[in-house]
């Protein structure tokens, strides 16, 4: 460089010097200031509950107030005292709130813009808790089991220093988490009012349960972070524990929005429950729910378990990482618990699946997931059991978010990489498989719901009602001239709008991104910066019930853009509203799409197809399940699983494992001729093969240098392929028919569609999956597509797990860690 450029960078180096040194001799912020903490049990705990049976001790747990040095626990029943104990008391006791052993925070709230993360811990330091392991007690069975009271008493507490739970019984404890489908309310499902008749009729009388929205937070949004006091698990809390009676005690059915607290429970987590009641589980079951949806894996696992994995969803967002394993797991982790039950992936769809056996993607942090809680709940000998039943539920199709052809590769990961539960790497695991359990009126509520505009019928509104006409939104004024923003009518329908903010633009549209007046609008947050505003956008609902919704539009330099109104037809710009367009829905159809309208009136729809309705089948498979592996059933776990298969003489022979048939045979459905769509081929036998070996691969993906590859665990070689004369994962020929074998626990697939071409590969239930006729007018009209209804079945009702497999030498070679 020229001798002044230089001096310059050596000037510039050390103002950067200094600025680093002023910035390392800064003090540290001081630490937060320690909340009051309130004496008694932990937010888990409430009157009714279960803790666990023997042989287990059922660990109980709280917080200490300011000066307690001892606690002291009472078990009592039948106004009896059985006997007294005294807790453990300190810092690193338990885990409670959110912290002992979790892991450092990726970055502070600060640190992480623009997300307004919530602290884990916001002390950094843990709390004084105390713990105490109960006498291991035997469950009564039958209608009025045995009922204990638990007090604990602590030495020298300031504030109350007694806290009682009543009306306790002893069972088994199942904790169920995920995302939406695990969230989906009773509310949302078919068989809630048959659930309410049966309750009222004397049945589930031995399920307890936290009976509340399964995203609320740990202490119900009622002491912020008060540790102690009276958390959600109490009568006044937002998850009570509750009898499956007192569920039904209060509120009632309404058809739709019903208001009994049962009807806020995940149904798919309740019906587990209620199956294992079904199946002669007469001990007091004990359920808890706290998914939340719109969530990754990353969110729920420990920080000192997820970096095993790589090529994680949230290696760009980190600070996510375990955030909902400090709110919805932590307040868990020290209670004795039976097992889990898991239902996510939806938003990991979008990301690697990966593989187990490499430490990769969603197959590794499944796996670390199990690992990692099975580990926490444990630590405590004679509490949790390390090998303790963990069960899991694949996704239903309606789950892709847009990955379609991924959903193959993602049911996969969600074993593991086995294909199957239980496996060797995860012992004592279940499986209930969903790729069958869409909607049973359609993945997006069928054609009786949908548009003109998109092929629909437009005869049922969203809530099962008939279809209005739309209303015209209102002219929006030129933002130039818009300076009468007091009247918000002459800018927006101000009655579709509630709790808004009024703010408005100024100096003719030129933007100050400093000032919040300088923008026209009504939002209930309008923010400002360098680009634009948020500010309400009409929407009208064509199902009648008016929205508005909060929309970013940006400025062009320092003009603001024109307002514009978002409709079902997308953004139109600023001018005159365009004619409303009247229903289609004739007199014809409005019959015949009455069975589906109605289904929606009955039962509400969630936020669109991507939360089938259909949770009982889903807690069927997932109690069915459990009760053979866990509770001494003599039943399968699963259903018909690829052992094998054999290419001979041109007769391909796909086998099934007859050991975890456990007396169950292959059951063929009648299926109908698969057509093709936006998704493929859907329909059909969903039996494919593959006539090209360099096309196989499970999970195509890219080296470091960006060229497509099929890594080797995913079947491949590794290198780099020719992109014009291979399409990996491509060229399957779709639909085979097939026929079952004499011996029951096989079937013979039909080649003659290759022309004598040897196949491959063959796969089965890969990809998006909806095996109902689809050629079938009626079809989501006047008729639901039922729930197990694709081709391969077993006697006991369950679906064939989805496999994949290369044929190589006239066998079936399986991508490890799968065997065939």
């Amino acid at each position: 460089h020229p001798p002044l450029v230089q001096k310059q960078l050596m000037m510039m180096m050390m103002l950067a010097a200094a600025l680093v040194a002023s910035v390392a001799a800064a003090p540290p912020p001081p630490p937060p200031t320690m909340p009051t903490q309130e004496f008694g049990f932990g937010y888990a705990f409430g009157d009714d509950m279960v803790l666990q049976q023997a042989p287990a001790k059922a660990a109980v747990y709280g917080f200490v107030s300011a000066g307690g040095s001892g606690v002291t626990i009472t078990v009592s029943s039948g106004g009896k005292t059985l006997y007294t104990i005294d807790a453990t008391v300190g810092s690193n006791t338990t885990h409670q709130p959110y912290g002992t052993g979790f892991g450092v925070r990726p970055c502070a709230k600060a640190d992480c813009p623009p997300y307004d993360m919530v602290g884990w811990n916001p002390w950094n330091q843990p709390l004084v808790t105390w713990k105490a392991l109960l006498q291991p007690t035997a469950a009564t069975a039958g209608a009025t089991p045995a009922t204990y009271t638990v007090t604990a008493t602590c030495t020298g507490c300031a504030g109350n220093n007694t806290d009682t739970i009543t009306g306790v019984v002893f069972g088994d404890m199942w904790y169920c988490s995920g995302q939406s489908n695990m969230w989906l309310p009773v509310d949302h499902s078919f068989s809630r009012n048959d659930t309410v008749a049966a309750i009222k009729a004397g049945k589930y009388n031995n399920i307890h349960g936290m009976f509340g929205g399964s995203a609320n937070g740990p202490d119900g949004g009622k002491n912020g972070w008060t540790p102690g006091g009276q958390g959600y698990g109490r009568k006044t809390g937002d998850s009570p524990w509750l009898t499956a009676q007192q569920a039904i005690a209060t509120g009632a059915s309404a058809g739709t929005g019903g208001s009994y607290p049962l009807f806020k429970m995940g149904a798919a987590c309740w019906y587990f429950g209620q199956r294992l009641s079904e199946l002669g589980v007469d001990v007091p079951i004990g359920l808890v729910d706290t998914a939340i949806g719109g969530q990754r894996i990353e969110e729920y696992m420990n920080n000192a378990t997820i970096a095993v994995c790589n090529n994680r969803s949230s290696e760009d967002i980190p600070w996510w990482d375990g955030e909902l394993f400090a709110t919805q797991v932590i307040p868990f982790v020290d209670m004795t618990v039976k097992g889990w039950v898991w239902y996510q992936g939806e938003n990991n769809m979008g990301s690697l699946k990966g593989s187990a056996t490499a430490n990769l993607g969603y197959s590794c942090e499944q796996r670390e997931l199990v690992r990692g809680w099975r580990s926490i709940w444990s630590e405590t000998p004679g509490t949790t059991d390390p090998l303790a039943p963990f069960g899991i539920v694949t996704l239903a199709s309606s789950g892709a978010e847009g990955a379609d052809a991924a959903m193959g590769a993602m049911r996969i990961a969600q074993t593991a990489g086995y294909g199957v539960l239980p496996s060797p790497e995860l012992p004592n695991t279940f499986l209930a498989q969903a790729y069958d359990l869409d909607d049973p009126w359609g993945p997006a509520a069928g054609p009786c719901f949908a548009l003109v505009a998109d092929g629909g019928y437009e005869c049922c509104a969203s809530n099962g009602g008939p279809v209005k006409p739309p209303m015209v939104p209102p002219t929006p004024s030129d933002p130039k001239t818009a300076v009468q923003c007091s009247t918000p009518t002459n800018w927006l329908n101000a009655t579709a709008i509630t709790g808004g903010t009024l703010v408005k633009f100024g100096n003719n549209g030129v933007v100050n991104a400093t000032s919040s007046s300088e923008c026209c609008g009504y939002c209930s947050n309008s923010t400002l910066s360098a680009l634009g505003c948020q500010y309400w956008a009409y929407y009208e609902d064509r199902g009648g019930p008016s929205k508005a919704m909060c929309t970013f539009y940006s400025t062009l330099g320092k003009q603001i853009a024109y307002s514009k109104w978002e409709t079902f037809g997308g953004i139109r710009a600023y001018g005159p509203p365009p004619p409303p367009i009247p229903p289609t829905c004739n007199a014809t159809m409005v019959a015949a799409c009455a069975p589906a309208c109605g289904a929606a009136a009955g039962t509400p729809v969630a936020m669109g197809g991507i939360h089938p309705r259909s949770k009982k089948p889903v807690g069927d498979r997932l109690g069915t399940a459990a009760y053979n592996l866990v509770y001494g059933g003599k039943g399968a776990v699963t259903g018909p699983t690829l052992s094998g298969c054999s290419l001979v003489g041109g007769k391909l022979t796909v086998s099934f494992n007859t050991s975890l048939l456990a007396g169950d045979k292959v059951v063929l459905q009648k299926y109908g001729k698969g057509t093709s769509s936006k998704y493929g081929m859907v329909g059909g036998s969903y039996l494919d093969v593959q006539t090209n070996a360099d096309n196989f691969c499970l999970e195509p993906g890219h080296d470091l240098t960006g060229a497509v590859v099929c890594h080797t665990w995913a079947g491949g070689t590794g290198k780099p392929i020719n992109t014009t004369s291979t399409t990996l994962d491509g060229g399957w020929t779709t639909g085979l028919d097939f026929v079952l074998s004499a011996d029951g626990a096989s079937i013979t697939v039909d080649l003659s569609p290759l022309n004598g071409t040897a196949p491959t590969a063959v796969r089965y239930a890969w990809s998006i999956v909806n095996c109902c006729d689809m050629n079938d007018p009626e079809l989501y009209v006047s008729k639901p597509c039922g729930p197990a209804s694709c081709p391969i079945m077993s006697t006991s009702n369950l679906p064939a797990n989805p496999f994949l497999a290369k044929i190589v030498n006239g066998n079936c070679e399986c991508v490890a860690p799968q065997v065939c």
